[in-house]
């Protein structure tokens, strides 16, 4: 909590990969957000304010959509 303009977007998005730190760092349950990338997306969940996806997207489209967020490719799997 905070008000406007105090960081907190910016925070999750460093925090979520969506945007690199200017300076500092940042670890998720141990991994460093730059480095470890792909670890510190698997021990982070966000959920977004609003969805903005189609409404017509099948569920299996929706999860191909969002696996591709952590590197999954069609013919690879999670785990």
């Amino acid at each position: 909590m905070g008000p406007n303009g105090a960081g907190k977007s910016t925070l999750i998005n460093i925090m979520a990969g969506l945007v690199r730190a200017s300076q500092g760092s940042v670890q998720i349950m141990g991994y460093d957000v730059q480095r470890q990338w792909r670890q510190a997306r698997h021990a982070l969940g966000v959920v977004p304010q609003e969805l903005v996806y189609d409404p017509f997207f099948t569920v299996s489209e929706l999860l191909r959509l969002q696996s591709g967020y952590f590197g999954y490719g069609k013919k690879t799997s999670p785990g």
